[in-house]
């Protein structure tokens, strides 16, 4: 048996405690009976410690649950008190890197108008605008860098920018951000400039 019948995670076998354990829910699913014999010649009993010595150290199952508690604890800790903060714990615990998983709940919002919309596709043009002339405006974070791709590529298709009301209420963005974002594209890399005054 692998998976737990209560609820299917792996099962982890803790040889100290004599126990096999569910490593998501924690039953106790099982004892660990050893059956070995009991040795009474001294030479047997010597060969016996001798095998158990040179078995693997920990349980990689165990090792394994282990860290993915110590990883939880850690993004438990990082987002404590700030209820405006999301963790993508299945990204978290399979990279172990904070990097694009922990987010705004407001860019999670903006994400999921960008896909309601259907704007991806032009996204992704003012991403590869922005890559193309000038990428240091890529150095925003989730909604923001969404909102000024959404903005670069409507300039370029259409020559002005998008009306300040549409890009707050998609991207979930202040009217101090929308102006700062404009800004950034108006004084963005001189020769490759995407707004023109």
């Amino acid at each position: 048996m692998d998976k737990c019948p209560s609820c299917g995670s792996l099962l982890v076998w803790l040889y100290g405690d004599g126990v096999i354990v569910c490593s998501g829910c924690g039953v106790v699913v099982d004892r660990i009976i050893d059956y070995s014999p009991v040795y009474t010649d001294e030479n047997e009993e010597i060969n016996r410690l001798l095998r158990l010595r040179n078995r693997p150290r920990y349980n990689s199952v165990e090792h394994r649950v282990i860290r993915k508690r110590k990883l939880y604890n850690a993004a438990e800790k990082r987002i404590r008190g700030k209820y405006w903060l999301v963790v993508d714990y299945d990204k978290f615990l399979t990279t172990g890197r904070f990097i694009n998983t922990i987010k705004h709940r407001a860019s999670i919002e903006a994400e999921r108008n960008v896909e309601k919309l259907g704007l991806s596709s032009i996204i992704e043009e003012g991403l590869s605008i922005l890559r193309k002339r000038d990428p240091s405006l890529l150095c925003r974070s989730g909604r923001g860098k969404l909102a000024l791709a959404y903005i670069a590529a409507k300039l370029v298709k259409e020559g002005f920018p998008p009306p300040e009301e549409e890009v707050m209420k998609i991207f979930n963005i202040s009217s101090t951000s929308y102006k700062r974002l404009l800004d950034a594209l108006k004084n963005s890399g001189k020769e490759n400039r995407i707004y023109s005054l």
